[in-house]
């Protein structure tokens, strides 16, 4: 038996998969944006010498690049499940 869905509850249902959608590319562009000025301080740090806050950068900026994966794998499923 074929379910009925009422156009005016697809169009909130559909609403919410872009605002998901829409929170999923805000979280990318943060998270890249941050990965962006973490590789520029490390570049500095490298340049200026300290090997020390150049060892903590490289953590961080490995972890920054881990974070943008998982919300690109995120965004993918989300898009082949919702298809928006």
């Amino acid at each position: 038996m074929t379910q009925y869905i009422d156009p005016i509850n697809q169009n909130i249902l559909r609403g919410a998969v872009c605002k998901t959608r829409t929170d999923l590319l805000d979280q990318l562009a943060d998270a890249v944006e941050i990965l962006g000025r973490a590789k520029l301080d490390l570049r500095a740090s490298v340049e200026n010498g300290d090997y020390r806050r150049s060892q903590s950068l490289g953590i961080e900026v490995e972890r920054l690049r881990k974070d943008c994966g998982s919300i690109k794998v995120e965004l993918e499923h989300h898009r082949a499940e919702h298809h928006c």
